[in-house]
């Protein structure tokens, strides 16, 4: 059963939190639109799907902010209006006063895991295409990343390349399917690993097997190093590299393993998996830091103060995970210390200042 106190603390703490995750919302929406799309012309239901596939990305992203700011207000208002002292007074611990914020947090926390291990790959690949293809009229585009599993045609051949990381312009498990004029294989073209240029691919360890019909068996030839005329451009191949947004958990894993194995860079796709636990539940974390700082004895300027604070814990923490995040996908930490360290270091500091204040 919940107390009285549980009941109360909990209204206060959802009626900021939705207030401050719909100001963030509406706020976003508008900046986002005058900077990027005000210069199109794009039609309104166009706009609102975009922005419809937009809502839980934004959700995901301003769970964190909208959680520690309602937690400040909620912890401020009880503190301004001297009700954290009466509950003092009755022998309720400020632990126990925090419990249904730190409940409500927890299972927001878990949401944020769930939108942004379900829901946001689906919704970002609909909202990157609508935002591409039907506003920006963009058809091609330049791809960073890797690409799995890439196949097309030109004229009388066909292309497939198991891994293409489009960054480094590398492809492994190459194969090129020639074909005559009715349509017959008539070479085919393997190499395990090749680098890819505008004009002309450079094979490496390639075999070429011709297919005649006037012979039973095929003709098999090697090369160290040769190079095919290809024409064409990677950013014409009218494909994405895959990103780590578009992918949930189990997928990605499957990515990263099966590249890895190919050789291919990976780590910045190993820091974004381990990325995607450690955001999920970086809020619960700041909600603790923020607690000592909610409960000054200020009598007046206290909204503005905990805003302020809100704002600094935010962009504090924001400007720490991503710097640690680089330092991953630079190499210099492992890629999950680089994920975790900022909500170890948070974890550490609500520690002591919770003691500092309880004491």
């Amino acid at each position: 059963m919940l107390s009285i106190i549980d009941k109360y603390v909990s209204k206060l703490f959802l009626t900021y939190f939705f207030a401050g995750l719909f100001i963030f919302i509406t706020l976003f929406f508008v900046s986002d639109f005058m900077i990027k799309f005000s210069k199109y012309d794009a039609s309104v239901v166009t706009l609102l799907r975009y922005y419809g596939y937009f809502l839980p990305e934004i959700i995901y992203q301003m769970l964190p902010v909208a959680s520690l700011l309602a937690s400040i207000l909620t912890m401020s208002y009880l503190s301004s209006s001297n009700e954290l002292v009466a509950f003092f007074t009755a022998g309720v611990s400020l632990m126990r006063v925090c419990t249904p914020i730190l409940v409500l947090v927890g299972f927001l926390c878990l949401g944020s895991f769930f939108m942004g291990d379900r829901l946001i790959p689906h919704f970002m690949k609909q909202k990157n295409y609508i935002k591409d293809i039907e506003i920006k009229k963009y058809y091609t585009r330049i791809i960073t990343g890797i690409k799995s599993d890439v196949w097309y045609k030109k004229n009388n051949f066909v292309v497939n390349v198991k891994s293409l990381d489009f960054t480094s312009r590398t492809g492994l498990g190459v194969s090129v399917f020639y074909f005559d004029q009715d349509w017959q294989l008539s070479r085919v073209v393997k190499a395990p690993k090749a680098k890819l240029g505008d004009s002309s691919w450079e094979l490496f360890d390639s075999s070429e097997t011709f297919y005649s019909s006037e012979s039973s068996f095929p003709i098999r030839k090697t090369y160290n190093s040769r190079v095919i005329e290809m024409n064409k451009k990677l950013e014409d191949l009218n494909i994405k590299g895959q990103t780590s947004e578009t992918m949930n958990l189990k997928t990605l894993k499957k990515f990263i393993d099966r590249n890895k194995k190919s050789g291919l860079n990976t780590l910045d796709y190993e820091v974004d998996y381990y990325a995607k636990y450690s955001f999920s539940f970086a809020g619960l974390l700041l909600v603790l830091m923020s607690l000592p700082f909610s409960i000054s004895k200020r009598r007046s300027g206290g909204s503005l103060a905990s805003i302020g604070a809100c704002l600094g814990l935010v962009f504090s923490f924001w400007l720490f995970y991503s710097f640690s995040l680089n330092l991953g996908k630079m190499g210099v930490l492992f890629p999950s210390l680089a994920a975790w360290l900022p909500n170890f270091i948070i974890m550490l500091l609500a520690v002591f200042f919770l003691r500092k204040v309880e004491t």
